[in-house]
């Protein structure tokens, strides 16, 4: 009865022993998968944060293009408000000449109507003294 019992104990022992086996084994290996998926979470988050400073990067070069046109905006705005004064100050001296002409027009055209009547008269004149 002992030897069937010291048997049977040491039957169990081994089959306690090879499941303890098994168990470790598997122990290991879903240790081995959680190292490798923190080593990806690890490779994921440091993946994120170069994404994110290379988008900041990009950002504030983007925002450097943009303040630059911005300013050269400005400054094309303020030449041609300059253009647009100076174009201004020739249409007013245009017309201011173009007035004094009209004016100077009108005495000319005065006094020809002025000569052309004294020379009426004169020939008038000339052609009553040769009458008489």
């Amino acid at each position: 009865d002992e030897v069937s019992e010291a048997a049977t104990v040491a039957s169990s022992a081994g089959a306690q022993e090879e499941a303890s086996t098994v168990l470790m084994a598997q122990l290991e290996e879903r240790q081995r998968a959680l190292e490798a998926q923190e080593q990806d979470d690890a490779t994921r988050r440091q993946s994120m944060a170069d994404l994110d400073r290379a988008a900041a990067a990009q950002a504030e070069q983007v925002q450097e293009v943009m303040s630059a046109r911005v300013f050269e905006l400005k400054a094309q705005e303020e030449e041609l408000q300059d253009r647009l004064r100076q174009v201004e100050e020739r249409e007013e001296k245009v017309e201011a000449a173009q007035k004094d002409w009209e004016a100077e027009r009108e005495q000319l055209r005065r006094q020809l109507v002025e000569s052309e009547a004294v020379a009426e008269a004169k020939q008038a004149l000339a052609n009553d003294e040769r009458d008489e």
